[in-house]
Order: structure tokens, then sequence, then C-alpha cells
């Protein structure tokens, strides 16, 4: 998902870094790697093989065989670690969308969704707006 990377990182205010496929430390012997995280540039180490606190954003490119564990499990584990933002992108070709889950009260709540031409807007962790289609898109990002 190279397109949303690029999105986001052009979108991003010098107090945040945009990172594609790091990995994250749950815990001393529990690991993720999303797709793409946000964290923020203040103690980021480029060196670091794992980031040892919750990035501000989580981003799963949902596949067939993994959409039901990205809305469930990863969810609650993403939910637990205390990342302030999830979203989940389904690049389906006929009708890509992303929805997103912001932690509110320790709990995420859906609170955006967008799909196909529709614009998705947010403000965290910095505002950002896209359609899903434009992530499939073979057009030049403006």
């Amino acid at each position: 998902m190279q397109r949303l990377y690029l999105i986001l990182k052009f979108a991003r205010t010098p107090e945040f870094v945009v990172l594609s496929g790091p990995g994250i430390n749950l815990s001393e012997y529990r690991h993720r790697i999303p797709d793409i995280v946000v964290v923020r540039a203040d103690g980021f180490l480029v060196a670091e093989v794992f980031e040892a606190r919750p990035p501000l954003l989580a981003v799963e490119v949902a596949s067939r065989r993994a959409r039901l564990y990205d809305r469930t499990r990863k969810k609650t584990v993403y939910e637990q670690y205390g990342i302030e933002s999830y979203w989940i992108v389904n690049p389906d070709v006929e009708q890509p969308d992303i929805t997103a889950f912001p932690l509110l009260g320790g709990k995420y709540e859906q609170a955006g969704y967008a799909i196909d031409e529709k614009m998705f807007t947010t403000q965290v962790p910095f505002p950002v707006s896209f359609a899903p289609a434009q992530l499939l898109s073979t057009e030049p990002l403006r």
C-alpha cells in the first residue's frame, strides 16, 4: 500500500514520522508489524528495529484471509497496547474502503469510513484527506 504511505508522508507535519512496515514491541515477547505506522518524531530512533512506544496510528491493509483477524484479534491487541488510532484498508479493486477506529475511553470506536470515491478525512494524527479509490489508482498523486 505504497500510495497510502506516500499520501501520509506528504501530509504529515514535522513532529511526526511515517513508517512503512515497521515492527512495534507490544511486550518483551510480543511483536507486531503493521503495514504503516505514524509515530512522534521526538525520541524516534531510526536504528531501532522495533519501536518501543505505541504508535499514534497503525494501518493494516486487509487481505482476504486476514480480514477477520484484522477486525477482531489484531484490533483488540492494538487497543490493549494503547495505539491511539487504527485504520483498516480493504484494497478491493471493485470497492476499496477504509475504516478508522480512534481509541476512546480505552476502546476503539468506529469514527470514520469511506468507500471508493468518497473522501476519507481525518485530523488524527494530522490532517489528511483522500478517497480509497486513489489508493489503487495509477494516476500521479497531486
